[in-house]
C-alpha cells in the first residue's frame, strides 16, 4: 500500500488556503444569537477539497464544488501557476423562515497551486460535472533517444 503521507514537492501550493472576506482568527466559531439558544451559525470559511493525482502521461486534480454552477468559478494558468477561484454564496432566507442551525459554510476562495515544470500547459483540459470538476494537465513528452548518422569523409 502506498504512504499517503508522501507528496509530490512540484505540486506546491502556495498559499495553499487564500480565503477571503473570512478572518483567520476564529477559524471556527459557533454561538447562540436566539434566546432560546437554538441557532447556531458556523463561521468557518468554506475551501473546497481537491485531490491530485498523477498518471503517467498527466496529472489529475479533483476539486469538490458542490452547489457550485460554473459561472460561480474561474480556472485559469499564468506564468506556471494554477488558480482556482470562485465564491459559494449562501442560500436566501424567505419570508418567515427562521435559521434555526446552520452547519455548511460559505464564502470566497481562491486555491493557487505551482505547476511542476515538466508539464503542457498550453493544453490543459478541465471538465466540470454534478459538482465536480476535473482539471487534466498533461506532462511534456520525454525526448526519444535517436541515433545519429556520421559521415565518413575519406
Amino acid at each position: 500500500m502506498k504512504n499517503m503521507t508522501q507528496v509530490n514537492r512540484s505540486w506546491y501550493s502556495f498559499p495553499d488556503l487564500e480565503v477571503s472576506s473570512f478572518p483567520w482568527s476564529g477559524l471556527l466559531s459557533l454561538g447562540s444569537s436566539a434566546s432560546n439558544g437554538l441557532r447556531q451559525t458556523a463561521q468557518q470559511p468554506w475551501v473546497p477539497a481537491m485531490d491530485i493525482k498523477e498518471k503517467d502521461q498527466q496529472y489529475l486534480l479533483e476539486a469538490e464544488l458542490p452547489g457550485l454552477s460554473r459561472e460561480d468559478f474561474t480556472l485559469k494558468v499564468d506564468q506556471g501557476v494554477l488558480t482556482l477561484k470562485g465564491e459559494r454564496k449562501p442560500p436566501s432566507t424567505e419570508g418567515s423562515e427562521k435559521d434555526l442551525r446552520l452547519e455548511r459554510s460559505y464564502g470566497s476562495f481562491t486555491r493557487k497551486f505551482s505547476l511542476p515544470a515538466e508539464v503542457e500547459s498550453n493544453t490543459i483540459k478541465a471538465e466540470f460535472k454534478e459538482g465536480l470538476l476535473t482539471v487534466r494537465v498533461p506532462k511534456k513528452s520525454k525526448p526519444q533517444p535517436q541515433e545519429i548518422d556520421v559521415d565518413v569523409t575519406p
